[in-house]
Parts: C-alpha cells; structure tokens; sequence
C-alpha cells in the first residue's frame, strides 16, 4: 500500500497532504494487526495445531 501512495505522489495524481495521510493509514493498519495478532495468541487462539504437518487449529469462543 505505501508503494502505491509513493507512485500516485510521484505520478502528481496525489499532493504532498493525501501521501501523508495514506502512508499514516498503512501504519496504523499494521499496528492494528499486529495488536490483534497479539491478543489472539495471548488468549491461546492459535494454540493447538501442528508446525509440522502444516496445520493451524483456530479456538474461540461460541
């Protein structure tokens, strides 16, 4: 996603402001997945399956 900011700013379609606010967008983004892959682990939502055979076992509640 920053790579297309950078080229629409760099192509003129988008000023100096909206790549701003889209390169602010794309790390808010990543900081929100890597929060919510966090809790996921730490409440064991990962937990259960085998590296080995390639298997991941997704638990929740419901």
């Amino acid at each position: 996603m920053s790579d297309l900011a950078m080229r629409a700013c760099a192509a003129r379609q988008i000023g100096p402001e909206e790549l701003n606010e889209m390169l602010e967008l794309v790390d808010a983004g990543r900081d929100w997945a890597l929060i919510e892959l966090e809790e996921a682990d730490a409440i064991g939502l990962f937990r259960g399956g085998s590296e080995e055979d390639g298997m991941q076992v997704f638990r929740g509640k419901g």
